[in-house]
C-alpha cells in the first residue's frame, strides 16, 4: 500500500474511531447516489460503509462548507467521529476502502465539489430525484434561516416542519423573555 498515516489503524488492529476536524473533515454520500456519480471518483481514498450505506471522502480540515449537505450528502467536521478500517481492508467487512488510501489520504476539495455539483438535485427528506425541485426557506432552530430542496411530494411536509419549528422557537423565546 505504501501509505503510513497515523489515523489509519495497522493490519490486525481492527477499526479505529477517529475524530473529524483533527486530520480531516469528511463528506458522506449515500451509496444509492452511486449511479449519479459519473466516471472516476476522485480521492486519496474512499471509504465504503455498508452498514450506513454511504461512501466517504476525507478532505482537508475546514474545506467542506455546510452547504454541500444536500440530497443526503452529509458534511462531518469537529464533533463527529468516523470509523476507519486498516488500509488493506478492501472486501469482506462492513467497512472497507473502496479506493485505497494514497498520498495523504485526502481528496482535493475542488474535485469533490465539482463532482457533487454535477449530481442531480435530490430531495433532502426522501432522497428521490427532485425534478422539478421545490426550494423552501424558513427559520432555523438556532436562529438564522435554513433552505431545503424537496421533491414536490415532500414540499408540503417540509413546509409544515419549518412552520412548526418556527412556532416552537417563538414559544421558547417568549417563555425565556417572561
Amino acid at each position: 500500500m505504501g501509505v503510513c498515516l497515523r489515523w489509519i489503524p495497522p493490519v490486525g488492529k481492527g477499526i479505529r474511531l477517529v475524530p473529524c476536524g483533527r486530520w480531516w473533515d469528511a463528506v458522506q454520500v449515500p451509496r444509492s447516489r452511486q449511479r449519479d456519480l459519473a466516471g472516476e471518483v476522485p480521492g486519496g481514498g474512499v471509504l465504503e460503509d455498508q452498514s450506513e450505506d454511504v461512501l466517504t471522502w476525507l478532505l482537508p480540515v475546514g474545506t467542506a462548507p455546510a452547504g454541500w449537505g444536500r440530497g443526503g450528502v452529509r458534511v462531518l467536521g469537529r464533533g463527529y467521529h468516523l470509523p476507519v478500517p486498516p488500509g488493506e481492508w478492501r472486501t469482506g467487512w462492513w467497512l472497507t476502502w473502496r479506493t485505497a488510501p494514497r498520498g495523504d489520504g485526502l481528496t482535493d476539495p475542488d474535485a469533490l465539489r465539482a463532482l457533487l455539483a454535477e449530481l442531480p438535485e435530490r430531495c433532502d427528506r426522501c432522497h428521490r430525484l427532485a425534478a422539478p425541485p421545490a426550494t423552501i426557506t424558513g427559520p432555523a432552530p438556532g436562529g438564522g434561516t435554513v433552505t431545503v430542496i424537496t421533491c414536490q411530494g415532500c414540499a408540503d411536509t417540509m413546509t409544515a416542519v419549518l412552520r412548526a419549528t418556527a412556532s416552537l422557537a417563538a414559544d421558547r423565546l417568549g417563555r425565556a423573555g417572561q
